[in-house]
């Protein structure tokens, strides 16, 4: 029986309509997906090009306006000058609202993602973050409301959930999934049961 293998993108990527973002936004995005990225160097061994593999209009100093970077599909495990790389590439990486790191190899939360003060989505989905800790650093992305972690070891670790809404209370939404009262509740419980001050007793 012959083996046949397909190159091609999942079907949600084809539905996605490149002008518009998750919020609505029109825009295009900077798409550098399905690329065997193995470091954010090779960003600059490649041209940019919109989610349709057409050629983005760039401005007299060769940068393009935009608010969403897409990088998932790629072999990356860190992301070292992430932020300085994209500086080269689009006009101001503080407006970037969405960025797409998922399925890919990446073990910690870098901080040049924290570089990327803009942003409202975050998918870190299909990578290899262990740490729960990690997630604390995402406390200074203070606009973000949708973030994914899932598909990543980090998913397993007890009290998960809670963990990151206690971290990252002002997320919306959480792998794909929204946040319910019911959720802020638990993870309110959880931060106070973890900050709680263990109680004293005098010795008889």
């Amino acid at each position: 029986m012959a083996l046949v293998v397909y190159n091609k993108k999942p079907d949600y990527y084809d539905n996605i309509k490149p002008s518009i973002d998750c919020f609505g936004e029109l825009q295009k995005p900077v798409d550098f997906s399905f690329k065997f990225f193995t470091t954010c160097s090779d960003l600059k061994e490649e041209d940019a090009v919109s989610s349709d593999g057409k050629p983005l209009q760039k401005n007299d100093d060769g940068l393009v306006t935009t608010k969403c970077l897409r990088l998932n599909n790629n072999n990356l495990s860190n992301l070292t000058d992430l932020d300085e790389i994209a500086k080269g590439i689009v006009l101001d990486i503080c407006e970037i609202t969405w960025l797409d790191l998922s399925f890919n190899s990446i073990t910690k939360i870098d901080p040049a993602i924290l570089q990327f003060t803009g942003l409202k989505m975050l998918y870190l989905h299909g990578n290899n973050i262990q740490a729960l800790a990690e997630v604390d650093k995402l406390v200074k992305l203070t606009s973000l409301r949708k973030l994914t972690l899932h598909g990543s070891p980090v998913e397993k670790e007890k009290n998960y959930r809670s963990y990151v809404l206690s971290k990252v209370p002002h997320i919306l939404s959480l792998d794909f999934s929204s946040i319910t009262k019911a959720d802020r509740s638990v993870a309110a419980v959880f931060a106070n049961r973890k900050t709680r001050k263990p109680r004293r007793y005098d010795d008889d």
